[in-house]
């Protein structure tokens, strides 16, 4: 592919994890283990991979391991053996406990031929190298600092090593929390989609208004702050994008507070619950008037036509539970 680059890349898999408690490379992230993410990543970027550590730990992996040839743990004896069984002169060894360093991030350490500023892996090595890693193993250095000298700076979160269990969570609030992760750039709905979002909309509101009036306070809370609150976030989108066409809008509500309406978001931050029969009836007529608020004006903005007739809606929602802030009680 146009995006190969003609090297090696080398995964580590052989390292005593010691402090990790079982081998790293079948440790499960997000679906795939560490061993799968590193070899997936690598190939995306190089056009031979090749997986190296100790044939004896038996990995069930689903790609050959070469065996590094030593009895001893070291990433040492991985890039030497690396590079021996490399069919190119340049190899990008990955240690299998790096799974948050990217594609875009193996480039630039390829295209500076440079190890990052945290230390010698990930990096770039040669076989021109190896008469100096082999003089270090003979001397009893099995350091691979300074065998290459050109460093380059990355995202320091890129380069988090997973040492630890905890660590590995670590690495997933970090994968999670990544502004790519389940985001994509919205765009301006059509007729279909408005209808669709706004009857699914009210429809989630009766039902929600029904599981209150049967005493289903926690199945409430859940629609109330999860479902609707998702239809809302969306229709805060739409309305970014309505009132600004070129501006930065993300779904999934990524970024909400930069690019959706202040007034908009003043009146969210009153429109979650409580775990309390009374504070959800509140919240969802909160909610209620916050989408339809935005509903009517993306509706004239973009010229759909949503025709529902809101006051027999908002009606047929009071009939199950009334809103609490205009009444003493909650029931009709």
């Amino acid at each position: 592919m146009a995006d190969h680059v003609a090297v090696t890349g080398v995964l580590l898999v052989g390292g005593a994890s010691e402090r990790f408690g079982s081998p790293k490379a079948i440790a499960p992230f997000r679906g795939e283990t560490l061993g799968e993410r590193a070899w997936r990543l690598l190939s995306e970027v190089c056009d031979e991979v090749i997986a190296v550590g100790k044939s004896l730990d038996s990995l069930d992996l689903p790609f050959p391991v070469v065996d590094d040839g030593d009895d001893g743990r070291a990433p040492m004896y991985g890039v030497i053996a690396g590079l021996h069984a490399a069919v190119h002169e340049t190899c990008l060894v990955l240690p299998v406990d790096t799974p948050l360093v990217t594609p875009d991030a193996m480039r630039v350490l390829l295209d500076s031929e440079g190890v990052p500023q945290s230390g010698p892996l990930p990096g770039v090595y040669t076989k021109e190298m190896l008469p100096d890693l082999e003089a270090r193993v003979a001397g009893g250095d099995l350091s691979l600092r300074g065998v290459n000298r050109t460093v380059v700076e990355l995202d320091e979160e890129l380069l988090l090593n997973v040492n630890t269990p905890n660590d590995l969570i670590v690495a997933l609030a970090h994968e999670l929390g990544s502004a790519s992760t389940d985001a994509r750039p919205v765009a301006l709905p059509d007729d279909d989609a408005m209808v669709d979002l706004v009857v699914d909309f009210w429809a989630t509101a009766i039902s929600t208004a029904r599981k209150l009036r049967s005493g289903e306070v926690f199945a409430a809370v859940e629609s109330v702050n999860g479902s609707m609150k998702r239809s809302i976030v969306t229709m805060l989108s739409w309305h970014a994008k309505a009132v600004a066409p070129d501006a930065e809008v993300w779904d999934a509500g990524r970024l909400l507070e930069r690019w959706a309406d202040p007034g908009a978001l003043s009146a969210l931050e009153r429109a979650f619950a409580d775990y309390d029969l009374r504070d959800v009836s509140r919240a969802l007529w909160e909610t209620i008037d916050l989408f339809q608020g935005l509903e009517e004006e993306v509706g004239r903005r973009l010229g759909l036509a949503i025709e529902l007739d809101h006051a027999d809606l908002r009606r047929r929602v009071a009939e199950v539970v009334r809103d609490p802030r205009h009444a003493s009680t909650l029931w009709p």
